[in-house]
């Protein structure tokens, strides 16, 4: 094999090896980037969801204690204790999936876990008093995660999009890195050759 045959599959394998660096190096950043946008925009669905439920309890507790209609679009109930500890009113006008029996056992498993999966709840004690309100947020994060979802499918829709982009792209971008290396090399190689020839 000749010295410019060698030559050249050398300069091939190096602009190929600095392609596929470059290429996983600008995909590492994307990932990251995209990742980081998808993360923050979910938590910030999330915080707001959990905002307007709490949002949400309490002005159901306000109306309760003005006595005023309640106008809230959700799925809720509420539940009011005398002085002695006894339910005085178990309102199930809103959510029809649970009896009163069940919204009781949630109140009683609230309460003394102070953990509870689907609801966001707030229990008021005042002048020996309990209103306890109950607020359902299965749809609300039904919402999250199917945003949550649109964004991971745009996402990686734009990440093969991108990868597309940068394998057609990298031969132009490195060609010019793969020259300077390639001057380089000759450089050194024809400085060597002359420092080895003896001086007349």
């Amino acid at each position: 094999m000749s010295k410019n045959n060698k030559a050249s599959n050398y300069n091939e394998k190096m602009l190929t090896r600095l392609r596929i660096q470059f290429i996983v190096l600008s995909m590492a950043v994307v990932i990251i980037m995209q990742g980081f946008i998808v993360y923050t925009s979910v938590r910030n669905t999330y915080n707001k969801m959990v905002a307007k439920s709490d949002h949400l309890v309490s002005s159901i507790y306000i109306n309760i204690l003005d006595k005023k209609p309640i106008k809230a679009d959700a799925r809720y109930f509420y539940i009011t204790f005398g002085k002695d500890n006894r339910p005085r009113t178990i309102n199930i006008d809103n959510i029809s999936d649970i009896s009163e029996d069940e919204a009781l056992a949630i109140y009683y498993e609230a309460y003394e876990t102070g953990e509870l999966d689907g609801y966001r709840y707030c229990i008021y004690e005042k002048e020996k008093r309990t209103i306890a309100v109950f607020v359902l947020r299965s749809n609300m994060i039904d919402d999250v995660k199917k945003t949550a979802v649109s964004l991971i499918e745009s996402s990686c829709a734009g990440i093969a999009v991108m990868l597309l982009i940068l394998i057609f792209t990298s031969k132009l971008i490195v060609m010019p890195i793969a020259k300077a290396h390639r001057k380089q090399k000759e450089f050194i190689t024809s400085a060597s050759h002359e420092l080895k020839t003896p001086i007349t």
